[in-house]
C-alpha cells in the first residue's frame, strides 16, 4: 500500500501528517497521524509531500503473536471472571 501525505505542521518532536489525494478522498477524511521528526527524510519540513509505503511483515507479526501467546501461557489459565470475551477488541 502506498499513499501521499503532506507534512501539515511540526510540533515539538513530532510531525503531523495529513493524507492527501486518494487516501484523503474517503468519507470522514481529515485524518491526521503523528510521525517522529527524527524519522523524516532529510530536508523534509512543513508543506513537503511524502510518499508513504506500508506493508505487513508476516514473519514479524507471527513472531509477535507467538511471544504474546507464550507470555499468556506463562500467566496460567484465566478464571471465568478474568477471561477475555471473544473478539474483545485487543490485538490479535
Amino acid at each position: 500500500m502506498e499513499f501521499l501525505a503532506a507534512i501539515d505542521r511540526l510540533e515539538g518532536e513530532v510531525a503531523v501528517l495529513a493524507p492527501i489525494g486518494e487516501a484523503a478522498s474517503e468519507p470522514g477524511s481529515g485524518a491526521r497521524f503523528l510521525w517522529p521528526k527524527r524519522l523524516l527524510p532529510q530536508g523534509a519540513g512543513e508543506g513537503v509531500i511524502l510518499r508513504v509505503t506500508a506493508a505487513v511483515d508476516e514473519g514479524l507479526t507471527l513472531a509477535a503473536r507467538d511471544r504474546t501467546r507464550n507470555l499468556l501461557d506463562a500467566l496460567g489459565p484465566f478464571s471465568d471472571d478474568r477471561k477475555p470475551e471473544a473478539g474483545g477488541g485487543g490485538p490479535a
